[in-house]
């Protein structure tokens, strides 16, 4: 069986061929958009070169759910609107014609290309990425996942796992991304107190303030901060920690361990205040191998 896996996500937009249950192509599109950030480009040329040398593709697998990336896009530029009206005008086309409708996307790619692939489009299976690496946890545990490179900027999710099953806890979902958070913090290199760019709460809640933020390749990018607004008196490290071990209280749940997934890299501070969660970072490769077990489980099976 032949399955064709498309990621289109903010930094590296893919495509991948598993085979007979192993991978046997993975193409970046910025392989051939020869840019610093291509997450605006849909992985057509991946695709098309997958498709090139495939005689049949069985099922198409989406990473990603639609609706979510409608609603992050809204909620991304509704920071700034309606200054970013033409921006947002652009991106909600382009999210129409690509992600809303993914079997005429492919379609297209055969066609133009003249291409004589076939390919199932009858079902579309749609699979995030977060459901992936829950599922490659083996043990009964409560699994939380934080990424920084997906779509859906609120990339902060709790599952239990048991046995084969797990159920993600919806109802836990914060709705501001600590991975964003962690993102902005590696990224800021210290330079830039957390405390003058979001509010946060005793529940472990916090939201970004608009004053500083602007949309930028569908994401949140820091803007230049304005002078005289009191900054907390927390360093970076203790106000992640505060808001990290107030999240986690939320989380735990019959003295079950907590494996907590994450592509960013954990501040020191937080894991040497928390000794009982199982720290796991994946990378890109661990992301792919972690589809692999899920789809080889879930549809190959």
């Amino acid at each position: 069986m032949n399955i064709l896996v498309i990621s289109y996500n903010i930094k590296e937009p893919f495509a991948c061929l598993i085979q007979d249950k192993e991978i046997v192509k993975y193409l970046k599109e910025s392989e051939y958009y020869h840019i610093d950030n291509p997450h605006k480009s849909f992985p057509e040329s991946a695709i098309e070169q997958i498709m090139v040398n495939t005689e049949k593709i069985d099922k198409v697998v989406f990473l990603g759910k639609q609706l979510l990336f409608l609603k992050d896009l809204i909620i991304q530029h509704s920071f700034l609107f309606p200054r970013t009206f033409t921006e947002f005008a652009k991106d909600l086309s382009d999210c129409f014609k690509t992600t809303m409708h993914i079997q005429k996307t492919i379609k297209k790619i055969k066609d133009e290309n003249q291409l004589r692939t076939k390919i199932g489009l009858d079902v579309i299976y749609y699979l995030k990425m977060d459901e992936a690496l829950a599922y490659s946890v083996s043990e009964d545990r409560i699994v939380i996942t934080c990424l920084t490179d997906v779509f859906e900027g609120d990339s902060f999710y709790c599952f239990t796992k048991e046995g084969h099953d797990f159920l993600m806890d919806s109802e836990l979902n914060i709705k501001n991304s600590f991975s964003r958070l962690l993102e902005i913090y590696h990224e800021a290199g210290g330079e830039i107190g957390l405390g003058k760019i979001i509010d946060y709460s005793d529940r472990g809640d916090f939201k970004f303030k608009k004053s500083y933020l602007t949309i930028k390749n569908n994401s949140f990018a820091l803007r230049g901060l304005k002078k005289g607004i009191e900054d907390f008196k927390e360093s970076n490290e203790e106000i992640l920690l505060k808001i990290f071990s107030n999240l986690i209280d939320k989380f735990q749940k019959d003295n079950k361990q907590i494996v907590f997934i994450s592509d960013a890299e954990i501040p020191n501070r937080i894991i040497e205040a928390h000794p009982e969660i199982k720290f796991k970072p994946v990378n890109d490769n661990d992301k792919i191998e972690s589809i692999k077990h899920y789809l080889n489980k879930k549809i190959t099976a």
